[in-house]
C-alpha cells in the first residue's frame, strides 16, 4: 500500500510518498520521494525503512511494435547494523527473492495495463504500456 504524502497534483521530482512493505513476515514502513521524473522514460524514487535506504528505477523503452519493455531495478544499501543484519538473508536467497519481485512487478504491471486501458488517450501520447510484459 502506497500513498502520496503531499498535495496531489502530477507526480513530480520531489512528490513524497508513504507506504507499508510486508517482507519476512512483518509489515516495514517506508518513506519517500520521487528524486527524478523524465516521462515517459523513467522515474527514480529514494526512501527509507528501518535503516535501509531504497531506490527504485523504473525505465520504459519502446520495442518498436507499439508497446513498451518496462525495466524495474530495486537497490536496498543498509544504513545501520541492524538493516545489514535485516538484510543478510536477502543475499542468502536472492533467487527466490528475485522470483517474487519479478511475480509482483509483473502483477503490478498488469494492473496498469488494464487501468490503462481505459485512459488510451492519455497513454497513446507515449507513455508506457504493460503489454506483453
Amino acid at each position: 500500500r502506497v500513498t502520496r504524502s503531499d498535495p496531489d497534483g502530477c507526480p513530480a521530482a520531489g512528490s513524497r510518498w508513504t507506504g507499508d512493505v510486508t517482507f519476512g513476515g512483518r509489515v516495514w514502513r517506508f518513506q519517500g520521494r520521487v528524486e527524478r521524473m523524465d516521462p515517459p522514460k523513467q522515474y527514480i524514487t529514494r526512501g527509507v525503512s528501518s535503516g535501509v535506504e531504497i531506490t527504485i528505477d523504473v525505465e520504459c523503452r519502446p520495442t518498436g511494435s507499439g508497446q513498451s519493455q518496462v525495466i524495474v531495478a530495486a537497490e536496498l544499501t543498509p544504513k545501520t547494523l541492524a538493516a545489514r543484519v535485516l538484510l543478510k538473508p536477502i543475499s542468502l536467497g536472492q533467487a527466490s527473492i528475485q522470483e517474487r519481485f519479478d511475480r509482483r512487478v509483473g502483477a503490478f504491471l498488469q494492473e496498469v495495463a488494464q487501468e490503462i486501458g481505459a485512459a488510451r488517450p492519455y497513454w497513446a501520447a507515449g507513455y508506457c504500456s504493460a503489454r506483453g510484459v
